[in-house]
C-alpha cells in the first residue's frame, strides 16, 4: 500500500465535515449547503477521492442531466486529482475514474432510466 502525505492546506474547509460523516456507517445523506463558491462540491469532491484512495470504495455521481456531467462534476474530479497530485494513482476515462486499488467512481445522468434501473 502506497502512503501519501497531503498539505492540510490543499483541502477545502467542507473537506473535513464531509469525511467526517463519510466515517459513520450509520450516515446514509450528508447535504451540504452554502453560498456560491463555498466549496460544497469541491470539499465533496476532494473526500470521495480520498475515501476512493484510502479504502477502495466504489462511487455513483448522479446529476439530472447526463450531457451536463463533463463540464461540471467530472471535470471537477479531475481537477482536484490534479492539485492533489495523485494523477498516477487514478485512471480518467470516458465518465469513468478509476483508483490504483481498484476503487471505482462512476458518474450518471438519471435522464436515462435503463441506465439507472440496474442500480
Amino acid at each position: 500500500m502506497k502512503s501519501v502525505d497531503f498539505d492540510r492546506r490543499l483541502f477545502s474547509g467542507n473537506f473535513y465535515h464531509v469525511m467526517r460523516y463519510m466515517s459513520h456507517d450509520d450516515v446514509r445523506y450528508i447535504f451540504a449547503y452554502g453560498g456560491s463558491s463555498s466549496g460544497k462540491t469541491y470539499g465533496i469532491v476532494q473526500a470521495v477521492l480520498i475515501s476512493t484512495l484510502k479504502d477502495a470504495k466504489n462511487t455513483l455521481v448522479f446529476r439530472k442531466v447526463l450531457a451536463s456531467i463533463r463540464k461540471t462534476i467530472f471535470n471537477d474530479f479531475k481537477t482536484a486529482i490534479a492539485q492533489l497530485k495523485l494523477t498516477d494513482m487514478f485512471i480518467v476515462q470516458d465518465l469513468k475514474i478509476k483508483c490504483f486499488n481498484g476503487g471505482v467512481i462512476d458518474f450518471l445522468g438519471c435522464d436515462d432510466p435503463e441506465k439507472i434501473k440496474g442500480i
